[in-house]
């Protein structure tokens, strides 16, 4: 275990080590859902774009992320952090940007739990 992990797991009492764990439950097994944990587990912002004010600014949700959007291009797997009312504008988002440009549809996952 590494110094920085057993810090953090000096400070949490019980109850939120039950917390942790039961949140660990949502996620996928292998190395993408750790990474999708770890995003939400240290208190990511959800990242929906709520308004496009040009093309590098962005007016973004906020809110505290339960989950992730997982978007597998190419074999490269980015996390996407998202609230429990915009994981589905974050889906729909990629997918028309993508149809927009005409470039292949990624998969979208969801919480590193891989491919269905």
């Amino acid at each position: 275990m590494s110094a920085e992990s057993t810090n953090v797991t000096k400070r949490l009492n019980a109850s939120q080590w039950g917390e942790l764990r039961r949140l660990r439950k949502q996620f996928g097994e292998g190395d993408i859902g750790r990474k999708s944990f770890r995003i939400i587990a240290k208190g990511a912002d959800c990242e929906a774009i709520l308004e496009k004010r040009g093309e590098f600014d962005y007016i973004r949700c906020g809110k505290r992320a339960i989950g992730t959007v997982d978007v597998d291009a190419s074999g490269v797997t980015d996390t996407i952090p998202s609230c429990d009312k915009h994981r589905r504008h974050i889906e729909d988002y990629i997918t028309n940007e993508a149809a927009q440009r005409g470039s292949h549809i990624p998969y979208l996952g969801e919480n590193g739990k891989g491919r269905p």
